[in-house]
């Protein structure tokens, strides 16, 4: 029933995994009209604006929603991330804080998010620390990104970086997932001395769902990437496509 905001909420999500974030944002701006302190569909709305180029929207609104529910852990997650994209690291640690308080245990998907996000901060020594974290590998996508990442840090031959990521690459899910580990395989393979095949996962995130300009603006790992003419035309497209969610 189109009228209820969890309706639209619901629509949005679907929308997110599948790549149509302009149906996604419209759709949690319908739940939002209905329900104005809804804080799923602010959280849902603040991750297509953070990286989709309204950043200062975006960060206020998932603030927003930590406020209404201090528990939505997706949004310290975004907010973690992008503090520490942006060299912000009293912030990082904060969000990061509250995710360490929310999941007493490791999780594999927050502490390869933290090797990650060390690396934007140049911290080499917590990098290394999150990837010793002994979170079960409770699914095929999270052994291939810790292999990865062991890759990136030097703990891993080339062999078995190259290898996960090809894995993850041919792996079968949503659209929004499949290209998010695109993403990271970036990251990884580009700080493990591979632009070229760092270079071929940027072009295949681009050809699924990537619309996160900001991380191909300012993320330090990217930057043995920069010079090669597919890097600047992969952002052009990428702007394109996140201009076009917000297009009247």
């Amino acid at each position: 029933a189109p009228e209820f905001a969890e309706t639209q909420l619901a629509t949005a999500m679907l929308s997110v995994q599948r790549g149509e974030f302009r149906s996604a944002a419209i759709a949690c701006a319908d739940a939002l009209e209905i329900a104005p302190t809804m804080p799923e569909a602010h959280q849902c709305l603040g991750s297509i604006q953070l990286e989709a180029g309204r950043v200062r929207e975006g960060r206020e609104r998932l603030e927003l929603s930590l406020e209404l529910d201090p528990t939505l852990n997706l949004s310290h997650l975004a907010l973690a991330r992008f503090a520490a994209l942006s060299g912000e690291p009293e912030r990082y640690q904060r969000h990061l804080d509250a995710l360490t308080v929310a999941f007493q245990a490791p999780v594999v998907a927050i502490s390869t998010s933290k090797v990650r996000w060390s690396l934007y901060l140049d911290d080499h020594d917590a990098a290394h620390r999150a990837l010793l974290e002994r979170a079960p590998l409770d699914s095929m996508p999270a052994r291939l990104m810790v292999k990865l990442c062991g890759f990136a840090l030097g703990a891993a031959p080339v062999e078995t970086g190259v290898e996960a990521y090809r894995a993850l690459r041919d792996l079968s899910s949503n659209a929004r997932f499949a290209s998010a580990m695109l993403q990271g395989s970036v990251e990884m393979l580009a700080s493990g001395g591979e632009p070229e095949l760092a270079i071929e996962a940027l072009l295949a995130s681009a050809n699924r769902t990537l619309i996160d300009i900001e991380w191909l603006g300012h993320c330090k790992l990217l930057d043995s990437l920069r010079g090669d003419p597919r890097f600047a035309q992969t952002k052009e497209r990428v702007a394109r496509r996140a201009n076009d969610i917000w297009r009247r």
